[in-house]
Parts: C-alpha cells; structure tokens; sequence
C-alpha cells in the first residue's frame, strides 16, 4: 500500500486501457529516468490539464478558424473525455 499523501487530495486507483507498445514506452521511459510510473502518468495528467487550461484562456483558442460549434472535437474518434 502505497504511504498516505502529504496535500488534502486523496489517492484514488486508475484503471484505463491503452496500447500495450505504449505502455512499454513508458515503462522504459521511467526506468531510464529514475521515476516511478505513477509518478509519470500523474504529471503527464497534470501538465495536460495545466496546458489546455491556458489554451482555454486564450481568445484564438475559443474561436478556432474554419471550426463550426457544432462539430467541436467530432475529429477525435473513440474520445469519450470532453476538455475541460
């Protein structure tokens, strides 16, 4: 059992699917930069979140050139997540 985390937020257990040839990538990422898995997927979740967050505060990022509202984010086949 991992220790109990330091800040107010709770520990949860993440359960998602992905390729299994990306998975190996990181996994050989974390082994050559000394880090732990768990480590990498929450700052890669972080950092995410942190850059479409900036992006969403931009004006040009609201009204995107040729993108009609009614077909926002219809190019991502099988994204069930909606940005935030």
């Amino acid at each position: 059992m991992p220790p109990k985390p330091q800040s107010a937020d709770a520990w949860v257990r993440l359960a998602t699917r992905v390729p299994a040839s990306l998975l190996q990538r990181v996994k050989l990422w974390c082994v050559s930069h000394e880090t732990t898995t768990q480590d990498f997927i929450t700052g890669a979740l972080r950092e995410r979140l942190r850059v479409r967050a900036a992006a969403n505060t931009e004006p040009a990022a609201r009204a995107r050139v040729g993108s009609r509202p009614d077909t926002a984010g219809a190019g991502r086949a099988g994204s069930r997540c909606q940005d935030a």
